[in-house]
């Protein structure tokens, strides 16, 4: 092996030196590619709060009041999530008023639905981006519904 080093010109070298270090960069990279796909995400371990808006909404969802490992508490809190983000203007305090607000509108034009659809629905709504409010959006919502005459 010492010999074969010996006569090993300068660029040999400097040619098998490169080599090393692109394969060394390659497996860094895929452990690193490989560690960001398999982490665990954090925000979905931790427990929801069972008091407040998606909570409220949850409740008229099942019936009953949800413990903070409950999938749909977790669904309804990433969609009013998705809502906040799009539509700055409004708090989740509001989007919850919105949906229930929709929820009382269908329910006088003899359509019932529930927080999951409205919130669901809206979300997604192919005309809904970034706005100052999602008013809009929820009253599309409700009169699509009532135009098709079914729940979404």
């Amino acid at each position: 092996m010492v010999d074969w080093w010996r006569k090993t010109t300068r660029g040999d070298r400097i040619l098998l030196a490169g080599a090393c270090a692109f394969v060394v960069a390659l497996t860094v990279g895929y452990v690193v590619q490989k560690h960001r796909e398999t982490a665990p995400v954090k925000t979905r371990d931790r427990p929801l709060a069972t008091r407040g808006p998606a909570a409220d909404l949850t409740a008229v969802q099942l019936g009953y009041r949800p413990g903070p490992q409950n999938t749909m508490l977790r669904r309804i809190d990433s969609l009013l999530e998705l809502l906040e983000a799009d539509c700055p203007a409004n708090t989740r305090r509001g989007l919850a008023h919105l949906t229930m607000e929709t929820i009382h509108t269908l329910a006088r034009s003899g359509i019932a639905v529930l927080p999951n659809a409205v919130l669901g629905g809206v979300v997604g709504s192919t005309h809904i981006g970034a706005t100052a409010d999602c008013r809009v959006f929820f009253r599309r919502y409700a009169e699509k519904q009532v135009v098709s005459g079914k729940a979404g």
